[in-house]
């Protein structure tokens, strides 16, 4: 200013490399009365998960991770919402949920029947590069997460709506012990995969 004085202050600015994608996967039929788990897993990670749900239909009961349990309080159909925050980034979604009296109404196979029917990595070992593939029981949607040997993840896919996938990857980090987690709407499933270097 006009008697020479200086001021200062400091920023934090968020960087992203890649817009946030909102994402959770669940179960579509549900009986009424159960403990149903929705896998948070939008990429890049949030800084910060809020949920939307009619209170008279759905009551959230804990956390365990990135997985949030509901319970479903009446037969119908349920809009669950889910906002994710990344500095000012942010993005929504909803998924529709069919609450049933019991299972016997639920279309299809057995509800308890597991979704993972099948998964192959190879070739395991390998120089970094490698094929996954996912066989299901039906369309579904999937989450395929990579972690180094410390749990930092390096790498999130979504796939939605089919019975099989065919993912191939190439790893660029250190060799050595990596994870592969798939997530579908009921089960979760690691897999060791060893990179010996090129």
């Amino acid at each position: 200013n006009a008697l020479g004085c200086t001021a200062r202050d400091t920023i934090s600015l968020i960087v992203a490399t890649e817009p946030l994608q909102a994402f959770f996967v669940i179960a579509t039929d549900v009986v009424v009365g159960s403990e149903v788990a929705a896998v948070e897993a939008s990429w890049p990670i949030p800084q910060e998960v809020e949920w939307f749900f009619a209170a008279d239909s759905v009551e959230f009961v804990r956390r365990e991770g990135d997985q949030y349990i509901f319970r479903f309080l009446q037969t119908g159909q349920v809009r669950l919402g889910m906002r994710g925050v990344t500095g000012n980034c942010e993005d929504f979604i909803y998924k529709l949920i069919t609450v049933h009296a019991d299972s016997t109404t639920i279309p299809g196979l057995n509800p308890d029947a597991p979704d993972i029917l099948g998964v192959t990595v190879a070739p395991n070992p390998n120089d970094g590069q490698f094929s996954v593939q996912v066989e299901l029981s039906g369309p579904k949607d999937i989450i395929l997460s990579l972690y180094n040997a410390n749990g930092v993840i390096q790498e999130r896919r979504i796939r939605r709506g089919q019975s099989e996938y065919d993912e191939a990857y190439i790893v660029t980090g250190q060799p050595g012990t990596y994870f592969l987690m798939v997530q579908s709407p009921k089960q979760r499933r690691v897999f060791t995969i060893q990179v010996v270097g090129p």
